[in-house]
Order: structure tokens, then sequence, then C-alpha cells
């Protein structure tokens, strides 16, 4: 893929990075439309132009020029290169963040030296989860600092029915303080059982005590993929975030795994612009509770098919976060009744040293550091929500896609343009700025990169 490579720019100061938060992306992706996980663009025989008011009031729809393509229409991923990207606090430029929780799992002796001489692999994150008036794992912490792994600390509620303790909060950002090392916090991931509200303003007073107890610390705002597409309320605002998180499960249920792309994808699509961001929690069930059987090389397929298309296709998620445990020996919820341990079948722990093997994965936090003068302005690949459409030696994109990963308005001076299902399609030829921009098409995997 076209993002496989390294950005060879150095990191701003470390004293800048939390100015990092403040980059505006925008999660809507035209005035007054979002992101729609439902939509899509079958291809059928008819074609009748039928212009949306918006497109309509904008002049950007003129069907009396389009036509119906004759040739075969194929459908290809648009990715787009943007320049003056300013990196969140501890953000990579390129690469994805291996992560792991570990302490459920016996099989290891919750141990991260064992763990990673079992799989082999490097990682620069491990995860905890504490409440918020527990006292902070210092033994823990220091057995992340004596193995190069920065901790990952998850910070819940005692009492979910009275979530919003002011004191319980004081006390537990001061408790911080005493480690002043690089850290990542996510702080009360998402649920439905608070108002936004009360939630958000709570999250931003946590995020300014953290400041001061926890400068080095990474600040996270997390969400559930059962529940993400109520998640955008909840959201506090870019100042008070450093990284967006996900969390997906993936129990078996009669031997088969719930699409979690079209969360993760919602999820994406209103963040990317926003926040780099990260899988707080994956884990793939090879063992199920409900046929009581085991699934081993069907999870190994879907642990190497998830890693993958995140490597390939997911250039803004920038961490993985795998829950190594059995939920047959933990109280977790729903997830109780699978096992997600990765150390204990010998193909799934093969497909998980084979999945992190990709390129782009790593191991080792990137520092911020004071770029060079000569550096040049940071780029950042974003993954378009719209489908491009190769004809021939040509490619078409949408209204939507000219303005929103473009740029491009006023297409009412455009007229060659081809109907897709009712739906006018541009040039990208002749859309696309003359001076400084060029395509990289990649046939193979049917993907363009469009930029500088």
């Amino acid at each position: 893929m076209f993002f496989a490579g390294k950005y060879t720019s150095l990191f701003l100061p470390l004293a800048l990075a939390c100015a990092a938060s403040l980059f505006a992306g925008g999660c809507t992706l035209l005035p007054g439309r979002d992101y729609d996980p439902n939509y899509r663009q079958p291809l059928g025989p008819e074609a009748t132009a039928r212009p949306t008011p918006e497109a309509a009031a904008a002049g950007i729809f003129k069907p009396q020029t389009a036509f119906r393509p004759a040739e075969p229409v194929i459908p290809y991923t648009l990715f787009v290169k943007k320049d003056n990207y300013v990196p969140a606090l501890y953000e990579p430029p390129e690469d994805c963040y291996l992560g792991a929780y570990i302490l459920s799992d016996k099989a290891i002796n919750y141990d991260i030296a064992v763990f990673e001489q079992t799989t082999g692999v490097k990682h620069a994150l491990y995860q905890y989860h504490m409440l918020l008036d527990d006292p902070l794992p210092a033994n823990w912490i220091l057995e992340c600092i004596s193995k190069s792994a920065v901790p990952y600390i998850v910070l819940k509620p005692r009492d979910p029915a009275q979530p919003f303790d002011r004191a319980a909060l004081a006390a537990a950002a001061e408790r911080f303080q005493a480690f002043k090392i690089p850290m990542f916090i996510q702080f009360y991931p998402v649920t439905n059982k608070y108002s936004a509200e009360d939630y958000t303003a709570f999250f931003k007073e946590a995020r300014a005590l953290f400041k001061v107890y926890a400068p080095l610390a990474a600040f996270i705002w997390g969400v559930d993929s059962e529940t993400v597409f109520g998640c955008k309320e909840y959201y506090p605002g870019d100042e008070y975030v450093d990284w967006a998180g996900i969390k997906i499960y993936e129990p078996l249920n009669s031997g088969a795994y719930p699409n979690v792309f079209t969360a993760l994808d919602y999820f994406y699509f209103q963040f990317q612009m926003k926040k780099p961001i990260i899988i707080s929690e994956l884990a793939v069930s090879h063992f199920s509770g409900t046929d009581h059987a085991y699934h081993t090389e069907a999870a190994a397929r879907e642990i190497n098919d998830m890693y993958r298309r995140i490597s390939e296709a997911y250039p803004r998620i920038k961490a993985i976060i795998y829950m190594d445990f059995n939920g047959f020996e933990v109280q977790s919820g729903k997830a109780s009744r699978d096992d997600f341990s990765l150390t204990r079948e010998p193909a799934v722990l093969d497909a998980y040293l084979n999945a992190a093997a990709n390129g782009r994965f790593c191991g080792e936090l990137a520092q911020p550091e004071v770029p060079a003068p000569d550096a040049g302005a940071r780029t950042q690949l974003y993954k378009s929500p719209f489908t491009a459409w190769r004809i021939g030696g040509e490619f078409y994109i949408s209204a939507q896609s000219c303005e929103a990963d473009l740029g491009v308005k006023g297409l009412g001076r455009y007229s060659a343009s081809v109907m897709i299902d009712s739906e006018a399609y541009y040039s990208l030829s002749a859309v696309m700025p003359s001076d400084g921009y060029e395509l990289q098409i990649d046939t193979d995997n049917q993907c363009i990169v469009y930029g500088w």
C-alpha cells in the first residue's frame, strides 16, 4: 500500500505536543451531512437524474451533460494526502503501535517478558483497567518501564450509578503525579448510562486535572462499537482529547463473526480528520460458549484479516490493543462466554505473529522531537468515505468527494460527468488542481492516492 513507507519528518517539541489535539479537522463530511454507514452505491441498470436539494442549491448537478457508462465500472478506494498536519502526542507518522492486555492470561503468568517471548513480538503499549479510586498500580507501571513499554491505563467509575465523583477525580489525578513518564490514559469509556451533558463536563474537568498532574500522558476518549452510532454527542471536543478509541469484540455465534467494519467505518470517518485513532480493545474468539466448540482456524483467518485490513486501508488507526484473555476465567460481561486468548492455541498464536510482522506495526513509542529546519510540512493520509469508480482508463468521483476530499466547489462549470445509479460523477483528472497535485494508482489493490 501507499502509506507503508516511513516519513522522515521529526516530531514537534514535547512542550507543543498537547497542542496537537487542537488540529482542526471536521467529522462532518459536508454541511449538514454525516457519514451514513448504511449508504451504498449499487450499480443498477437504470439511471435517472434526481439532484438532491443540497446539490441543486449548490449548482453542482448537471444531468443534461451526463451519460451512462457502457464499459465496466470498477470501484476504487480513494486516499487523500494532506499537508501541514500537526501530530497528536506520541502519534507515529505512519506506523501503528502494537499493544496488549495480558493481566488475565494466567498461561503466561500475566508477565510482559513471558508474553513477548511467547509471541515473539515487541509491544509498545500494555493496558491496565482500574477504578477511579483505586491506588495506582506502581509495581505494574515499573514493570512496563523495565520492559521499555508504555503504560496504558483505563479509568472507570467505582459506582456506575454515581460516576461523577469530583473529589475522587481530584485525588486520582493527584496520584498520577508520582510518575513523570509517557503514559496513555483512557478516561471513562462512553456508555449510554450517562447523560451526554454530564459526561462531557466531567471529562473536561478530568482533562484539566491530568494536564496538571500527568502532563506527559496522552488522553484518550473511547467508545464501544456496539453503541458507536450514538457517540458523537458524548465527544467532549478536540482540545480535550489526544486520541480517539473504539472497542471491538468479535465473539463467535454459530461459528461466524459479527461484521465489525460497519461500526469501525462509522467511527473512522467521523473522527479521522480530528484525531489519531486507537482500537482500544480488540478481541477475536476462538472458542465459543454458544456452541462449545473450537474455531481456531476461523480465528486465525480473522486475526490475519483484521490486522491486514487495518494496515492497508486505515492509515489513521495508529494503535491496536489486543485483549489476551479467556472469558471463561474472568468476569467481563457478554464477552465472558468466549475465549479470546492468544497464547494457548498454536494456530491463533501463529496468526497473531504473522499479522504483527507487517512492516506498519511497531513496538516502540515515537518520541516528540524538534523538527529539522528543512524538514518541510508533515503530511497525513486520509481515507475517503466516498467510492471512486474506474471506467476504462479514467477515474470518476462524486460531487461530495470533490468538495470534501479535494476541496473543489462550483462543479457547475464541469460538464464531463457520468451517471452511476442516478448520481453524477466527475472526471478526477478534470477537477483536480493542476499545480503540484498528482495521482498514485494501485490497480492490484484498487486504490488511488491523491495529493502533493
